[in-house]
Formats: structure tokens, C-alpha cells, sequence
């Protein structure tokens, strides 16, 4: 989970430098909200794809079976698509309700823009990491945990 804050933050980077917007308090608002969202999104798809895996080895030995690598995969697939609509609408929410900011003209608003983008640019890097990536570092932590065993 420690390894989603930088990947996370390199996507509101990217989005700052392609608006050339420079570092400022606002920014850094920002980027701690976006660490509040992301955090909150991985935690999800973390506790679903290790309750699948519980309820998948529970059953296995029910039955007295080991647990396989085939087994670990099918768990992690199964915890990771029961969250695939949440996380996709969580995320399109927060870039839905932040994109209307960063086109505002009005008083304030290069302020807003501010504070929206680095979410905005963030929430996409981290919807790539929650849906793809942390579900291939679980599969391959928990297939090495339970070679060893």
C-alpha cells in the first residue's frame, strides 16, 4: 500500500507539468487529498482480493486440499472483479466532480485548479495501479507465501 503514494503522485506530477502549473500550497492541498483517496481505494481492492483468498483456502481445506497457485489465482481474480465497478465509479466520480474546477474562470478559480489537478492527474494513475497492478503483486506475494508453507 506504501508503494501506491509515489505512484499515485507521479500522476498528479505529470498532469501538473502538462498544465505548467508550479508547486504552491494549493498543489500540495491537493496531493494530500489525492493520498486520502488513494489509500482509501487500494485498502478496498487489498481487503477484498485477502477475503477471497480466506474464503477460497477455508473452503480447500474443508475439503482437504492444499491450496495451489491455481487456487491463488482464481481467488485474486474473483476479489479483484467484485471490485472493478466501484473502484471504476469512484474514480470517474472524482475526476467528473473535479473537471468542471480546472475550467473555471471566475474568481478563485486558478486557485481551484490547482487543488483539482493533481487529484485529477493522481486518480488516473491510481485507478491503473488498483485495477492491474496491486492484483499482480497479491497473486505473486501470496503464490511465493504459500509455495514456501
Amino acid at each position: 500500500i506504501i508503494c501506491l503514494i509515489p505512484f499515485s503522485c507521479i500522476g498528479g506530477i505529470w498532469h501538473l507539468y502538462l498544465l505548467d502549473y508550479n508547486f504552491s500550497v494549493a498543489v500540495i492541498v491537493g496531493f494530500i487529498g489525492l493520498t486520502g483517496i488513494a489509500i482509501e481505494t487500494v485498502m478496498l481492492m487489498f481487503t477484498y482480493l485477502k477475503n477471497a483468498l480466506n474464503e477460497k483456502r477455508d473452503n480447500l481445506i474443508q475439503k482437504g486440499i492444499n491450496l495451489t497457485c491455481h487456487d491463488i489465482l482464481d481467488a485474486t481474480l474473483e476479489g479483484a472483479s467484485q471490485r472493478l465497478r466501484p473502484i471504476m465509479m469512484t474514480t470517474i466520480t472524482v475526476i467528473s466532480g473535479l473537471f468542471p474546477l480546472t475550467l473555471g474562470t471566475d474568481t478563485g478559480s486558478s486557485i481551484m485548479k490547482r487543488i483539482a489537478s493533481p487529484m485529477i492527474g493522481g486518480m488516473t494513475t491510481t485507478l491503473f495501479l488498483t485495477l492491474f497492478v496491486i492484483p499482480i503483486i497479491f497473486y505473486i506475494w501470496q503464490s511465493k507465501k504459500n509455495l514456501k508453507n
